[in-house]
């Protein structure tokens, strides 16, 4: 439990809960909340398995530590939504038995606005608010949220993150959201061990989230079955990509935001996993990063946007001298006519700058509007046993 030691849970669900299990003429019946939870409670299970235990009116807000016991259903009215800040927190922790259900009133996409964690004055930066997460949702399933509060559909979703908060969420199922599965709206937002997830049936991607938090997404899960099959990612500009991190093999691709993205830390990217720019991004991996994209026979990495056009995206640009290796790896598409990092003439799917080193080998490197590899003077290439076609103005330049 993630309460204080000595802190008294304050039940303000008691007499509540008391009326509702009176078990005269009519049973029990539902807990009715209509308003924001500024002390300390425990839902426990109220009603018979399938009936829901409690019903939200509206939006409410969670200024306390709340916690839900395994088996509890809460039903959502239509438009009604769960917003934890301040203080607050809420730990839903179920079993494979008994899951803890968030649903709708109406078993329809879009029925309830979902649940925020917002503004809880967590300084992650600075390691405070590492004794346990604002929100743990293990065993759970979220359905028919993500209506859009004010028409405002950039924001809506199942569970939304915002700010300097966290999310746990493990063994999971986000079903038939009118947005995003989730949306982590701010870099300073963390999701901390994600895994065994299902997202579903949303309009919109499954996950919505910076490309800094794409190493927190996990190969056990699955997010392929929604309208936009892929983790949008969006880069926050002056935000490199620090970390030394891992991105897994899912079973959608990786969506690039039209920018270029400075990774200043490692990244390492696992055999079998697609990467799918889009029109106007790239990568540049500065002098104190690396890119290891090592794949297999069986499992090649795939770094190429959705069509097939000549110079759709900025393409890779390597600075650093140690660290960087592709094998295995098809990327394709590279050298727009705006790339961000390289003039018109250098143009390429890969550009190795001065002082920067490439180690490549048995690549798939094609349909580059400029070169397949541009290397320029200074830069450093170990090549072996790569196949090039379609690239315009040829396969491999070294600049003397």
């Amino acid at each position: 439990m993630y309460l204080k030691q000595g802190f008294q849970i304050i039940t303000v669900l008691t007499i509540f809960l008391i009326t509702a299990c009176d078990k005269g003429s009519d049973g029990p019946k539902p807990i009715v909340i209509k308003n924001s939870i500024s002390d300390s409670v425990v839902f426990k299970k109220v009603m018979i398995s399938g009936q829901p235990d409690y019903v939200i009116e509206n939006a409410i807000e969670i200024n306390a530590p709340v916690i839900i016991e395994p088996g509890v259903v809460i039903e959502m009215k239509s438009g009604a939504s769960i917003r934890i800040s301040n203080n607050g927190s809420l730990t839903a922790v179920g079993n494979a038995d008994k899951k803890i259900i968030f649903q709708g009133e109406i078993d329809s996409i879009s029925s309830w606005e979902g649940i925020v964690v917002s503004n809880v004055g967590l300084d992650l930066k600075s390691g405070a608010g590492d004794e346990g997460p604002v929100c743990r949702l293990i065993h759970c399933e979220i359905r028919n949220a993500g209506v859009a509060r004010s028409g405002d559909t950039a924001v809506q979703a199942a569970i939304r993150v915002e700010g300097n908060v966290r999310l746990v969420m493990q063994n999971s199922h986000i079903y038939n959201s009118g947005g995003y599965g989730i949306n982590i709206t701010s870099a300073a937002s963390r999701l901390d061990s994600f895994t065994n997830n299902t997202i579903e049936k949303c309009l919109l991607a499954p996950v919505r989230c910076p490309v800094n938090s794409f190493y927190a997404l996990d190969s056990l899960s699955t997010f392929n079955n929604n309208n936009f099959p892929k983790i949008e990612g969006y880069y926050i500009q002056n935000e490199p990509l620090n970390k030394w991190a891992t991105w897994q093999r899912l079973d959608v691709p990786y969506f690039l935001p039209p920018a270029i993205i400075t990774v200043n830390g490692r990244i390492n990217v696992l055999p079998g996993t697609h990467i799918q720019p889009s029109k106007g991004s790239g990568i540049k991996v500065s002098k104190t990063g690396s890119l290891k994209c090592v794949g297999d026979l069986s499992n090649f990495i795939m770094i190429e946007p959705a069509t097939q056009e000549k110079g759709y995206w900025a393409g890779i640009q390597i600075s650093s001298y140690e660290g960087s290796k592709f094998s295995y790896v098809l990327i394709s598409g590279g050298g727009s006519d705006f790339s961000g990092f390289s003039l018109p003439i250098r143009k390429s799917n890969i550009e190795i700058t001065y002082g920067g080193r490439l180690e490549i080998t048995y690549c798939n490197i094609k349909n580059s509007s400029g070169y397949g590899i541009n290397i320029l003077k200074g830069g450093i290439i170990v090549d072996k046993d790569n196949y090039y076609s379609g690239n315009i103005l040829g396969n491999k330049y070294i600049a003397q």
